[in-house]
């Protein structure tokens, strides 16, 4: 009994570590890192999925009669895009060693920003101020 409890908390603590160094995550998101590890098809499912829950949180703060989110800016530039456009907007952002720690989610609207012409400075910003969130 005793030693089953040992076991217990040895593969708690082993788990735990684990999570701590994850270096794929950064504010609970996949980030770049993991990003460049993905084949085609594991970043166009990625893309798909969060094109549809962006489509879902719309329609459904809609539903509930919220006030305008960021997600419509986001989603305006991505009903014009392919998917393959995306990943390869993404692919761009964490090419830079930099912007790896970016989670992905967020990564969308650094994207969104280019394609609607913000100004470098404005997406530098905005990627700071992630990139500060992230190792805070």
């Amino acid at each position: 009994m005793r030693r089953n409890l040992l076991l217990i908390l040895a593969a708690i603590a082993l788990a735990t570590s684990a999570a701590a160094e994850d270096t794929n995550r950064s504010l609970g998101f996949l980030n770049g890192r993991a990003w460049i590890s993905m084949s085609s098809g594991q970043k166009l499912g990625y893309v798909e999925g969060v094109l549809d829950g962006i489509e879902h949180t719309q329609s459904y703060l809609r539903l509930v009669e919220k006030c305008k989110c960021k997600f419509e800016a986001v989603s305006h530039y991505y009903a014009q895009s392919t998917f393959g456009e995306v990943v390869g907007a993404l692919d761009t952002l964490y090419s830079e060693p930099l912007n790896r720690a970016v989670p992905i989610p967020l990564a969308f609207e650094i994207v969104a920003m280019r394609a609607r012409g913000s100004t470098p400075e404005e997406i530098q910003t905005r990627l700071s101020e992630i990139l500060r969130a992230v190792n805070n």
